[in-house]
């Protein structure tokens, strides 16, 4: 099989997470797609994807293998389009579900060079928690952050996201800061009011060391609504990284928990097959994947900071 058709397959089973899901798109059998990604294993010597009961995602190589073989497929496209002169500027309407937050601390701050870059391309935002029914909403591309629900949607990782427990210094002073992880069993710990599996902003590897934590005071499911009831004193909260960066540099809340492991999520790019060619789909993805390709992309630097309540 030729090497290219090989990064094809991997590519597609990599962004639809199954293999099932990827045979139905190339028009292969399931069969033939885990042949094929034996064999590029047993090639490159390397193990590419895992598996579990619930998900299969690709291995460290794996990942880099994707990266590298996404580029290469473009880099394949994009000469293609220009030898038969079908190249052009990306232009039309990209309809974008986000969730809120993650919208409003990052997307919102690159839209400017993304317009500099692509002024035909007209940006519309579904700000929402919840998964959207694509086609019914005319959304072209849904940013997720955290593993996304099973679908035969495309998923391209644009980002990386660390989670970060923290207060205000007005909680700390009344209840004490929590130095451990258990330490969080005396404390009132805000809740995400999402589906059951999202439920709580509390560190999932409490339960794993058998943890019991205290019911949320207050939950609610918007996270900027938690973030402003961490400022005020209402409880201990944990926000992604670019969401409270700017909160701990001013002093209006305070990291704590900093000896535990660093828990991470991925931040992926979902949109329908038929997309695939999109040139605006494929021109946002590209761009988000540079803006966030540095490590501190996280950081306070650029980020919407609202001034803290009053």
């Amino acid at each position: 099989m030729d090497r290219l058709v090989e990064l094809e397959v991997f590519v597609e089973v990599v962004e639809r997470g199954d293999f099932s899901a990827a045979a139905r798109a190339l028009g292969l059998t399931p069969s033939a797609v885990s042949k094929t990604i034996k064999r590029l294993e047993r090639r490159l010597g390397a193990r590419l994807l895992e598996r579990t009961s619930r998900i299969m995602r690709p291995t460290r190589e794996g990942d880099r293998l994707h990266t590298l073989a996404v580029s290469a497929i473009q880099a394949v496209d994009q000469a293609e389009a220009e030898v038969s002169g079908a190249l052009k500027s990306p232009d039309g309407d990209l309809r974008v579900h986000a969730a809120p937050t993650f919208a409003i601390y990052q997307i919102a701050r690159i839209v400017p060079e993304f317009r500099r870059r692509y002024p035909d391309i007209r940006l519309s935002f579904m700000l929402n928690n919840e998964p959207l029914d694509m086609a019914e909403n005319r959304i072209d591309l849904s940013l997720w952050v955290g593993q996304p629900p099973p679908s035969d949607l495309i998923r391209r990782k644009v980002a990386r996201s660390r989670w970060i427990t923290c207060a205000s210094p007005d909680y700390i002073a009344r209840r004490g800061a929590p130095r451990a992880l258990s330490d969080l069993a005396g404390h009132e710990c805000l809740g995400l009011a999402l589906d059951e599996a999202r439920r709580s902003a509390q560190p999932p590897s409490s339960e794993a060391a058998g943890i019991r934590l205290l019911g949320s005071p207050v939950a609610a499911n918007n996270g900027i609504m938690l973030q402003a009831l961490a400022r005020v004193g209402v409880g201990v909260v944990r926000l992604a990284e670019y969401h409270v960066s700017a909160d701990i540099e001013a002093g209006r809340l305070v990291a704590l928990l900093q000896d535990e492991p660093d828990e991470w999520e991925d931040v992926y790019a979902l949109y329908p097959g038929k997309l695939r060619s999109s040139t605006r789909v494929r021109a946002f993805i590209d761009f988000l994947q540079e803006a966030f390709s540095s490590p501190t992309w996280n950081s306070t630097q650029g980020v919407y900071a609202p001034e803290a309540a009053a």
